[in-house]
């Protein structure tokens, strides 16, 4: 209830200047929430590349590691070595 009547009390150009400043933190807050988001999705996209090369290097490792023990294997082995090694 004070802060009501401290507002009934303010001038037109106090009241102005409030809004104004109103507006201003509300804007900037919208800002801020934006790079936020921003930050956030860029920050998802580089986890998932870097997940992803991880992935990639894993997978060249296992696979220059079956070649290595079974050098004579077909496609198909190679690919049910690989999965077992995901189960």
């Amino acid at each position: 209830a004070a802060g009501i009547i401290g507002l009934v009390n303010l001038t037109e150009q106090e009241r102005a200047m409030i809004t104004a400043q109103e507006r201003q933190r509300d804007k900037l807050d919208g800002m801020l929430n934006a790079s936020e988001k921003r930050g956030l999705e860029r920050g998802l996209e580089r986890g998932l590349k870097r997940g992803q090369a991880e992935g990639r290097a894993a997978a060249q490792t296992r696979l220059a590691e079956i070649l290595r023990l079974h050098p004579e294997a077909d496609p198909q082995t190679i690919l049910r070595l690989m999965a077992e090694d995901d189960a």
